[in-house]
């Protein structure tokens, strides 16, 4: 029959000690690793949808067929994949969730500025306060135009949109001199009536002498 020294039953009793210790800590420990691996394999998955869209742009803009078979479809069906398996091991220990949708917003703004630059061509940034390309305005930034220069109104403060087109709501025609609005409504590219809307709407006044004024544009 063995006997255990005092020596090594002190050993076994640390190391009895140390493992109880270690799982406690193990806890907590995996919850990061976790969400280490979970925002890891998110950008891993990004990375890949970066370079198959720039494939698939290369072979559109460029005609190139050295990635066949390589489309935006069929990069965004991967992309789906490897965040829905992201998140579904990653479980509630993912910092971020549902978030794809904006993700390949910012992606795909990028790549496609990427794209029009290698290209050749200028990219325009609408929201960066300067007028460019074929932007009638940017934020404060109005080209010199003014609600008396747009629609022929003396006041108003002229405004421009997100989409970096004229907002002339708040243009007022006061007291004539105005121009008539089209009535075109639909936008056909910034500047057009329909982006614009200038103008002010029909409206008339009976005097009751017999002649009626035009409130737009002042005419009697």
């Amino acid at each position: 029959m063995k006997t255990f020294s005092t020596r090594t039953t002190t050993a076994l009793s640390l190391a009895a000690a140390t493992g109880l210790i270690l799982c406690g800590l193990s806890q907590p420990a995996q919850a990061g690793d976790a969400a280490t691996k979970c925002g890891t394999a998110k950008l891993k998955a990004q990375a890949k949808y970066t370079a198959c869209q720039m494939k698939a742009n290369a072979q559109e803009q460029f005609g190139t067929n050295s990635w066949p078979g390589i489309s935006g479809q069929r990069c965004v069906e991967k992309i789906t994949q490897r965040y829905s398996r992201a998140e579904t091991r990653g479980g509630d220990s993912c910092l971020t969730r549902d978030d794809l949708a904006e993700v390949l917003a910012i992606l795909d703004a990028a790549i496609a500025n990427t794209s029009t630059v290698t290209g050749g061509g200028a990219v325009v940034n609408c929201g960066n306060g300067v007028v460019e390309g074929d932007e009638s305005c940017d934020g404060s930034a109005l080209g010199g135009e003014t609600c008396e220069s747009l629609l022929g109104s003396a006041s108003g403060s002229l405004a421009c949109t997100a989409g970096c087109g004229f907002d002339v709501s708040g243009c007022v025609a006061g007291g004539g001199g105005g121009l008539p609005a089209t009535g075109q409504t639909t936008a056909y590219g910034p500047g057009s009536d329909g982006a614009i809307q200038a103008g002010c709407a029909q409206s008339y006044t009976d005097n009751g002498d017999g002649t009626i004024t035009d409130n737009c544009t002042g005419l009697m």
